[in-house]
Order: C-alpha cells, then sequence, then structure tokens
C-alpha cells in the first residue's frame, strides 16, 4: 500500500465516490466494450495539462486503427477503445487507450514507441504530455475458478512512474451491478497481478483498471470478458512414450482433468545428436502422435502443451518432459512392474562407443546368471531389440535391491552397466469380510505384510456392487469404487461398509498403484449374507438337576440370522479354564450333560453359528457359573467305630461313637449335621441330632443297643446307613485265634489273624491301633469277613510304640478284641498268668526261626527298608552318624 501525506487524504476518500460516477458514465457512454484477447494487450495513458479536442483525438486513434482494418472476430469487437476524463486530482486532462498490436499496424517490439510518437504529434507545442504504459495479459485458470489480469510497467514509463496503486474492478453484466475490487499483488513497482475469485465459466464480465499515483488518478475503458474466450488450460498430464514393433515411437498423454471442452494439442521434440541439434512441433487433435524419426545414439527430448480447440484461449504450459537418452543402452521400459505368473517385453537400444549395434547382435541376461533363450528373442527393427519375459516367479528382494535386472549385452557377455528393472509381486492378497449380528454394517480386513512392494507403492481398496448377488467378476464393465481403509494395531487393514446390502454381492480387490502402473490382487465376491457373524447366544442358564444330577444348560437364540443356528456349548469345572469339553447342539436351545463331580462348580459359555456351516461362529456368551447345592439325599451315612474304656463293656459304661465327615461324593453334595439313633432290647427307640460334630458318646443303659448314624443334607436322611450293637455279653465272647501285626515301611504294617474252629463268622472285622503317645486319636478300618490279612496304611515310626487290636463284628454285637502291643513276633494273649513255659518257649522259637529266614532270603529288601526308609538319625539312635550316601 501506498502512504500519501496528510494534504491527499481527502483525496483518497472521496475519489471512490467519483470513481463510481466515472464508471457509470463511461459504461453508459460505450454501447461496445474493449473485448480482452487472450494474448498481451496494451494500457496507454497519455495526460494533457490544458483542454484538448477530445473528438479530434478520437478521430486521430479511430483513424489510425482503420490502418489494418477491423478486429475480425465473432463479437465484431473494437481494437481500440479509450476514455477521455478530466483528472479531479492533477487538475488536467487523461486519455487512456486499450489495444493490441495484432489488430494494428504497429509492430509488437516498437508498438507503444510508434503509437507515442503519432499521438505526440497531434498535439500543439505548448501542450505538456506525459505518457504511461502496461502490457496487459489476462487468462482464466479453470482449475481454480479464477481470473487473473497480470500488469507490466513497460521500461519505457519507468523513470516517469515511481509509484503507484492498481486496482481492478469488476461486474458481473447478468446482474448489472458492480461485483466488487480483486485482490492485487505488486512486486515492486513494474508487475502487479489482480485475482477476481470465483468466476463461473460462460459468464460476462466487466473489468474497469485504477490506476493512482500522486501525479494522477488513471482509469481504463471498460473491457468485457468471457472465461470462455481466454482460458488458459492445465497442461497435459502422464506424458509418456513406447516403442512400437516397427521401431517408431508412440508417445502419448491424458488429457487435464480440469478441462471440459474440446483441447488441440501441440507436441515439441528436440533432437541432440553429435553433429547438430534440431527442434520439430508437432500439431495433433488426439492424445497421442507417432515419432518415426527415432536416432540411435542420441537424445530426444519430448513435451506436449495444448489449447481450446477453437484457438479462442491461451496455450497451456508445457509438460513435464520425456527423455529418450540413447547414447549408451536405453531399455523401453526403462522399469517394468507386473504381477507374478503373467508375461511382460522389454525393448532395447544399444550403442557401443557411439556406434549402432545390430539388433542381431543382442543378447540379454536376468540378474547376470540367467541367459534368456533366444526364442523369446524378437528383433523389432535393424537397431531395436525385444525380449519377452513369461511366467515370472514373484522377485526376491536382494538386500536393499527389490527388483531383477535385465540386461541387454552384445558379443554375448559384454553388458552395460545400464540395465532394466523388473518387479514381479506377488499379488494374492486374502481379503475377507465379516458382517455384524446386527446386519446392518459389514467390515472387510486384509493386509499387505507378506508383499514385497517398491516404494512410492499405495494400495488402494476397490470394488463394485451387483445388485443380486454375485453373477460377475469381470472388472471392465464396471466402475469400481475407492474406499478408505484404516490400519490397525495388528497389521490389517479393515474397510466399514455401513450400510450393507445382504444379498447383493460385492466384488472386491486391492489396487497396487505405482508410477510404474497399477497391478490388482485376483477379485474376490462377497456376499454379506453368507459372512454373518451372529450375536452371542443371551440370557444363558446353567444349572445342576436335582434328582439326575446333570448340568442342565439353556440358553435365548440371537434375533439374527433368521436361518437355523446350530450351537456349541462348552463347560469346565470353575478355576479350570483351559480345560473345556466342548458339545455340538443342533437347533434346540438347551442340553442335558452328564458330569463326573456333580458337586463342583462349573463355568459354561454358548456360541452359535447357522446350521449349513455358511459365515462364522459368534463370540462365546459371557460365562456363566453353577451354584453348589444339593441335589439327592445322602447315598450312605458315614460308618464309625466307638471307644470306650472297659472292654468286655459293662451296663452304665460310657461309650463314645466316632466317625470322619461324608466326602461329597457320598453326601451329594452337603452334610447339615448327622443323626444318631438307639434302638435297645426291648425296641424302643430314640434320636438325636447331634450337629455337624464327629464324635457322640452316650451312656449304655441296657445289656444292648444297636446304634445306627445317619447323614442328613437339605434334601432329607441318607439311603444307606451303618450301624452297630453294643452288648455287653457278645463283649465278652473270644472267636479270634491268633493276631499279629508286621512292620513293613515307615508307612505300612500288614494285620494277619485266624479264628477259632467252630466260631461263628462275624459281619465284618475292625482293626483298632493307636499310639501310646497319643492314646486320644484313634484310628480303624473296616474288614471285610471273609478276609485274614489287611495292610494298615498310616505313618509309623520305629521309637513309637503302637496297639493294635482286632474285633469281629456279629449281628449280636462286638465280639471281644484281640489285641497286639508294638510290631513283634511274640502274640501278646490275656491267657492265665498260670500258663505254662511250654506255650511260650515254642512261640519264641518258630518267631526267631522266622526273623531269621525273613533276612537271610530278603536282604536286599530289608537292607533298602532300613536304610533308605528310616534314615532320620532323629528318630532312630542306630542311625545316628552313619552316611547314608556310601550305603549301596
Amino acid at each position: 500500500m501506498v502512504n500519501y501525506p496528510k494534504q491527499d487524504m481527502f483525496w483518497h476518500w472521496i475519489l471512490p465516490f467519483f470513481l463510481l460516477l466515472r464508471y457509470m458514465q463511461i459504461t453508459a457512454a460505450y454501447s461496445e466494450m474493449y473485448w480482452t484477447p487472450p494474448s498481451d494487450f496494451f494500457l496507454t495513458c497519455i495526460l494533457t495539462n490544458k483542454s484538448v479536442n477530445y473528438p479530434l483525438l478520437a478521430g486521430i486513434l479511430q483513424n489510425k486503427s482503420d490502418i489494418s482494418g477491423k478486429y475480425d472476430t465473432l463479437e465484431g469487437r473494437s481494437d481500440f477503445r479509450c476514455t477521455h476524463l478530466a483528472d479531479l486530482k492533477s487538475q488536467g486532462r487523461v486519455s487512456c487507450c486499450l489495444w493490441d498490436h495484432l489488430n494494428t499496424n504497429f509492430s509488437s517490439q516498437n508498438g507503444v514507441a510508434e503509437l507515442k510518437e503519432m499521438l505526440f504529434a497531434s498535439f500543439a507545442s505548448d501542450i505538456q504530455l506525459e505518457d504511461f504504459s502496461w502490457k496487459v495479459q489476462c487468462s482464466f485458470e479453470e482449475k481454480a475458478n479464477t481470473l487473473i489480469c497480470d500488469l507490466q510497467l513497460l521500461p519505457e514509463t519507468k523513470h516517469i512512474v515511481t509509484d503507484y496503486q492498481i486496482s481492478l474492478h469488476y461486474s458481473l453484466v447478468a446482474k448489472s451491478e458492480l461485483k466488487g475490487t480483486a485482490e492485487c499483488r505488486c512486486f515492486g513497482y513494474e508487475k502487479c497481478e489482480c485475482i477476481v475469485p470465483s468466476v463461473k465459466f460462460n459468464d460476462t464480465y466487466i473489468l474497469w483498471i485504477e490506476i493512482l499515483n500522486i501525479t494522477a488518478l488513471l482509469h481504463s475503458p471498460p473491457m468485457s470478458v468471457v472465461p470462455y474466450h481466454i482460458v488458459k488450460p492445465d497442461p497435459p498430464d502422464d506424458l509418456r512414450a513406447e516403442i512400437m514393433e516397427q521401431g517408431t515411437l508412440k508417445v502419448f498423454w491424458l488429457k487435464p482433468i480440469s478441462a471440459a471442452y474440446e483441447l488441440q494439442y501441440q507436441v515439441r521434440y528436440t533432437v541432440k545428436a553429435a553433429e547438430t541439434n534440431s527442434q520439430v512441433y508437432l500439431l495433433v487433435n488426439e492424445t497421442s502422435v507417432i515419432i518415426s524419426d527415432i536416432q540411435p545414439c542420441t537424445e530426444m527430448v519430448i513435451e506436449v502443451r495444448c489449447i481450446n480447440l477453437h484457438k479462442s484461449g491461451l496455450w497451456s504450459d508445457w509438460s513435464k518432459t520425456w527423455v529418450l537418452n540413447s547414447q549408451d543402452v536405453f531399455y523401453f521400459p526403462q522399469k517394468v512392474l507386473v504381477s507374478s505368473g503373467s508375461s511382460t517385453s522389454v525393448s532395447c537400444l544399444f550403442c557401443d562407443n557411439g556406434k549402432k549395434v545390430p539388433s542381431s547382435n543382442i543378447t540379454w541376461w536376468l540378474n547376470f546368471g540367467e541367459k534368456i533363450p533366444k526364442h523369446q528373442y524378437r528383433m523389432t527393427s535393424d537397431y531395436f531389440s525385444k525380449v519377452f519375459l513369461t511366467h515370472l516367479n514373484t522377485t526376491k528382494p536382494k538386500g536393499k535391491f527389490r527388483y531383477d535386472a535385465l540386461h541387454c549385452c552384445i558379443n554375448h557377455n559384454e553388458c552395460h552397466h545400464r540395465y532394466a528393472e523388473i518387479y514381479v509381486l506377488d499379488v494374492n492378497i486374502s481379503i475377507s469380510c465379516e458382517t455384524d449380528g446386527n446386519q446392518k454394517m459389514m467390515t472387510c480386513r486384509w493386509s499387505s505384510q507378506n508383499m514385497t512392494l517398491p516404494e512410492g507403492s499405495v494400495l488402494q481398496f476397490k470394488y463394485y456392487r451387483n445388485k443380486l448377488y454375485c453373477l460377475d467378476k469381470d472388472l471392465k464393465g464396471n466402475v469400481p469404487i475407492s474406499k478408505d481403509c484404516q490400519l490397525q494395531m495388528d497389521g490389517f487393514y479393515e474397510c466399514t461398509f455401513e450400510p450393507v446390502h445382504l444379498v447383493s454381492g460385492y466384488i472386491m480387490w486391492i489396487e497396487i498403484q505405482h508410477h510404474l502402473g497399477a497391478l490388482n490382487s485376483p477379485p474376490v465376491c462377497i456376499l454379506p449374507i453368507n459372512t454373518v457373524k451372529p450375536l452371542a447366544p443371551s440370557r444363558v442358564r446353567a444349572e445342576m438337576t436335582k434328582g439326575s444330577g446333570h448340568l442342565y444348560v439353556s440358553w435365548k437364540r440371537p434375533a439374527l440370522p433368521s436361518t437355523d443356528l446350530q450351537f456349541q456349548v462348552r463347560y469346565c469345572l470353575q478355576g479350570q479354564g483351559i480345560i473345556w469339553k466342548v458339545l455340538d447342539i443342533f437347533e434346540e436351545e438347551f442340553v442335558s450333560i452328564q458330569v463326573p463331580d456333580v458337586c463342583a462348580s462349573y463355568t459354561v459359555q454358548v456360541r452359535s453359528r447357522r446350521t449349513d456351516g455358511v459365515g462364522y461362529w459368534s463370540d462365546w456368551s459371557q460365562p456363566v457359573h453353577t451354584v453348589v447345592r444339593d441335589i439327592r439325599v445322602p447315598l450312605q451315612g458315614p460308618t464309625f467305630w466307638r471307644t470306650t474304656h472297659n472292654n468286655p463293656m459293662q451296663k452304665g459304661d460310657n461309650i463314645s461313637i466316632i466317625w470322619q465327615p461324608l466326602p461329597s461324593e457320598h453326601s451329594l453334595c452337603s452334610i447339615q449335621g448327622y443323626e444318631v439313633i438307639h434302638l435297645n432290647s426291648k425296641n424302643v427307640t430314640w434320636s438325636k441330632y447331634v450337629g455337624n460334630t464327629t464324635k457322640h458318646t452316650f451312656t449304655l443303659s441296657d445289656n444292648a443297643v444297636t446304634v445306627t448314624l445317619l447323614a442328613v443334607n437339605s434334601l432329607g436322611y441318607s439311603l444307606t446307613n451303618s450301624k452297630l450293637t453294643f452288648s455287653c455279653e457278645m463283649s465278652t465272647v473270644t472267636s479270634v485265634e491268633s493276631f499279629r501285626v508286621y512292620h513293613m515301611n515307615n508307612t505300612c504294617a500288614v494285620a494277619v489273624w485266624t479264628m477259632l474252629p467252630k466260631s461263628d463268622m462275624p459281619l465284618e472285622f475292625i482293626v483298632e491301633w493307636k499310639n501310646l503317645g497319643n492314646e486320644e486319636k484313634v484310628q480303624w478300618m473296616n474288614i471285610p469277613r471273609n478276609m485274614s490279612r489287611c495292610y494298615i496304611e498310616d505313618n509309623f515310626f520305629a521309637i513309637e510304640k503302637y496297639v493294635f487290636s482286632l474285633y469281629p463284628v456279629f449281628p449280636e454285637g462286638v465280639g471281644r478284641s484281640k489285641v497286639v502291643n508294638g510290631f513283634s513276633t511274640v502274640e501278646l494273649t490275656e491267657a492265665p498268668k498260670d500258663a505254662g513255659l511250654y506255650v511260650i518257649l515254642p512261640v519264641i522259637s518258630f518267631s526267631v526261626f522266622l526273623l531269621m529266614g525273613t533276612i537271610l532270603i530278603s536282604h536286599q529288601r530289608m537292607k533298602k527298608l532300613f536304610w533308605k526308609d528310616v534314615p532320620n538319625p532323629k528318630h532312630c539312635s542306630w542311625a545316628q552318624g552313619v552316611n547314608f550316601e556310601k550305603i549301596h
């Protein structure tokens, strides 16, 4: 912006008002506007210090214009337009004219000087004159929808004008109102660029240039412009070339996307040879051209530009250049991108030290080590050789090189350092899709992690949709749609379709985009109805059934899909989630499962899938857990035994019955307590609930009492129960002849007994033992009636003393016991004290003989027993100080 002195502030604010009035006068006075041409034109202003005959000046200008005739256009446009207004600031007169040299007799180089000479000669000598000239060009940038006018001050007036401000006003003819002022950017005081935004292609606009400086206020005649007539297209895109079979070069390009009208193209190619350089221009209406004069051992540079086919606009800028450099070895194409299993071809032009190499002398090698057979060669011309590569294998990366090197050689093995790069990609990208349980959205996943892509590759998910099913996998007849996919943490891309058409066929593939070309993965057709992953079953319940003790599971199927569903039920013991058992259920929504442990808590889950196997399994439902509860009355009550201080028993003795807690497999599944039932000889019964204790003491009030022990849970009493009869009379009856206990090791002892002849066979035997160091702890075991030997498992220490008792149990009661003190080979009986030595000595002799025989026969066994099973010196005095590691 220009900083004006204070005395000029008035003009700075009041001038726009007068300018608007003048603009209205100008537009009203001239029915014909200056039509801006697509080429350069000029704005020339002449300032005078006196009034002049403006009609005379206009006549001079008009006559000068008539020398070359009218501007021959469709609109009958005038080629010379001027304004003659008094300058409010300098109190002088200003004439500003718009003109172009193409429609006058002024040359393009000296037009301004010639015009000034002609004009100045028309004024009287006493009139002081000043002139200002700008070169102007307006163009329409279609991509940005902007109108751009460039104003450049000509060098002849730089010494006169040192400070000015340019404004470009515009209005839309259709609305006949001032639209606004363009944004102008000036670069010093030599060049300015003014931009009119949001311009429509076929509208008509009126422009007016305003130039303000300290000396004067200048304004151009109104200019009429249609953007279509001065459009400047974007340059052609993607310029490429291809060597044809005949050895010619086909150059082709893409029409600018922004150009919605027909274009004409100009191709410029320059041939740089050692002797001379030549430049050729070709004009075509198509987007390709054939160049036949390809010269080996030269360099060719090609460019293309375009213009509106009716030539009513401006030429675009030149496109990016394409260079054919055949000074050494030239490959076409230099780089090739193909998919594995496909075929391609590469041409070669060989220049050896500036001399052309005949195509018959050229051989081809792949990666230096593989010579390509001659039947794959073809001579396209005297100096062009082509090789065909078929059934290509996927390129394996070689360090930082991700391509195969193809060499064109002479004399069989003389290869130039240049080579063609062959990128062979495995494009078999797997695409999997999943439709959600509500059937409103489909998510597709794919990954390129196993692919080796050349740098600059872009992967794009593309698809099209058939209205009904997968009728066609041909990609040519359909317009593909690109879809954005999001990279996930696991390296897969996810693309979402929402909403989704369930019975439409979605044909989809991955396009690998690269500047070398594009490759497509094999298309797959997805029918969303066949990729449904149902919602997990709901309302899952699991419980142990009463009576049968089965695991009963029920659930509710998801509302969608509406087809028949199959289910899977998995269960495991709670806390052991890795050991699942799975059952398949078809269509039913419940199952009854027999489980090994009915008193355990189980974790249960259910999932669903279509019965035809199409689609996916749903997620497992939320886990549910069974509650441990009684399913039946206990199977049996606990076995029990009694302890008493007198043997034989007498009426009035206190008898304590003891038992072990009932295991869960017998209690099914818990015990609330126990109940003791007494039955005396008079058939009088009474009972007592003793709770959850394991001991009950009562007084023997009759000569004989039968005691039954019942287990109680929430469902009732145990079905099978143990009972014992305590009889004073039977406790005196002796029926056991002998009873012996032998020590096997520190965890086991063996008990052996015999019955007296003619004695009744008992219902069972009870073996009882206790450690004399802890007499309160009594242990026992029930032995079937047909056995005369049993193994006793406990922790037996050699330094401790034990008492073992054997009781025969009869229906009438418990008989008299046989007692053994410790592990002895001598039987201790309760015989009268006056028994003779003739009874004791044979027993002792027999025991000594049996002991010696056992030691001699089982020496190794006894050695292991005493030296390995009892190694603790704290309990064995004989083991103190012995190194057991040296004993074998």
